[in-house]
């Protein structure tokens, strides 16, 4: 298999591992805490999606042969820590939701990184 297949590959699964991670957090954060709660982890998990789909975009603007400018994408990259924070605290400070569910939505971005890292390491051949 070649880079770029490996990296799309690669790719997708991180997608479903935010889905799964997403999906079932929700449901735990709603089973052991209240439904508010889980409405909060559920938006904290899409902030964290839409995130890294936006950085996802970002860095495929950086080859040689794309449309979109460098300058527009770079401050888009640096644009999106502004909206999250600004939703986060329209959140909270709007539905009085508590924020540690909203931060361990965000969180699924690095549950997601990291199980792609785990399936690597136990499905790649040893060198």
């Amino acid at each position: 298999m070649n880079d770029a297949a490996f990296y799309r590959n690669a790719l997708r699964r991180i997608d479903r591992f935010f889905a799964i991670a997403g999906v079932s957090g929700t449901i735990a954060c709603g089973l052991l805490y209240t439904a508010r709660d889980a409405m909060a982890f559920a938006c904290g998990s899409l902030l964290a999606y839409l995130s890294f789909t936006l950085i996802k975009r970002f860095v495929n603007s950086l080859g040689p042969d794309t449309q979109t400018s460098a300058r527009g994408q770079a401050f888009g990259l640096v644009f999106r820590y502004l909206i999250i924070g600004g939703s986060v605290f329209g959140m909270i400070r709007a539905t009085g939701m508590s924020p540690w569910p909203v931060f361990a939505g965000l969180a699924t971005a690095v549950a997601a990184v990291l199980a792609e890292i785990v399936y690597e390491l136990v499905t790649s051949p040893s060198s």
